[in-house]
């Protein structure tokens, strides 16, 4: 999902000084359901109601717009009740 190598992402886990590029990170939190801000800068260690809110707009952004059409028509549906 990265286009990262396993001892890639182990130096990034283990090192002290991880320095991975822009796109790589953008990789990574595209993968992990996160904002690349959360990982080069959140001090939790798991994401926030507001992390995964932003990874998901990301996502949905990305979408076919048939596929966002559905999922405005879920919305819609729950909403009615």
């Amino acid at each position: 999902m990265t286009d990262s190598s396993k001892s890639y992402l182990w130096e990034l886990e283990n090192r002290e000084q991880a320095n991975p590029s822009l796109e790589k990170i953008n990789k990574l939190a595209v993968a992990l359901d996160v904002t690349a801000e959360f990982l080069v800068s959140s001090p939790e260690p798991t994401p926030n109601n507001k992390v995964a809110d932003e990874a998901f707009f990301r996502k949905y952004q990305l979408l076919p717009d048939l596929e966002k059409k559905k999922l405005r028509k879920i919305l819609d549906a729950w909403e009615d009740e």
